[in-house]
């Protein structure tokens, strides 16, 4: 009965769906009543779209030819391989993998710097940074002393200036001059000599 399904539409027993589909559409192009005046073409039709409709879904097929007799009664049949995960879709499913692995693979690995540049990436480590800050940050700020802050510093003759001590500092080393408490804007600067 199925084997007679398949033969109405032209193909061999256990085609694949697109198969089906691909034949009911061209022999319903050729064999519709407005297109073909041949007084049969009405039966014909008639034919061709019942076993396209029987064949079209999984279900039927498969109920179908568990009341047949032959391949699809004792279980060999494509349509209840496919019921299985094989069948008549399985070498779509597998054409459709191999088809997927390609795009996989083709796909270019990207470096570490396009990885460290990408905008989703910076605002990562933008939110991190932010984080640690707020919650490792002293809570205290330094206060800023304006002009009254003093800072040990001796005289150097050689340059006209006050200079803070420098143990790798040869002439501090030689000289070895007393420390004076100088205020820190002077130092390093050509300021007035002590008195």
């Amino acid at each position: 009965m199925v084997h007679e399904l398949f033969a109405v539409l032209g193909l061999r027993s256990g085609a694949s769906k697109t198969d089906v589909r691909q034949a009911y559409l061209r022999l319903a192009k050729q064999w519709h009543p407005d297109s073909n005046k041949d007084p049969g073409a009405a039966a014909k039709f008639k034919a061709i779209s019942e076993a396209y409709e029987k064949l079209k879904d999984v279900d039927k097929v498969v109920e179908l030819g568990r009341r047949a007799d032959g391949e699809f009664a004792s279980g060999g049949g494509a349509w209840q391989q496919q019921q299985r995960g094989g069948g008549w879709d399985a070498e779509a499913r597998a054409r459709r993998a191999t088809e997927r692995e390609a795009r996989r693979a083709s796909l270019r690995t990207l470096s570490v710097l396009e990885l460290m540049m990408h905008p989703r990436m910076l605002l990562l480590v933008g939110a991190a940074a932010l984080g640690y800050y707020a919650v490792f940050a002293p809570q205290q700020r330094p206060t800023i002393h304006r002009g009254n802050e003093t800072v040990n510093a001796w005289w150097n003759d050689k340059k006209s200036r006050w200079e803070t001590p420098a143990p790798w500092d040869t002439a501090f080393q030689k000289l070895a001059p007393p420390l004076q408490q100088v205020p820190k804007h002077q130092v390093f600067r050509n300021a007035p000599p002590p008195t």
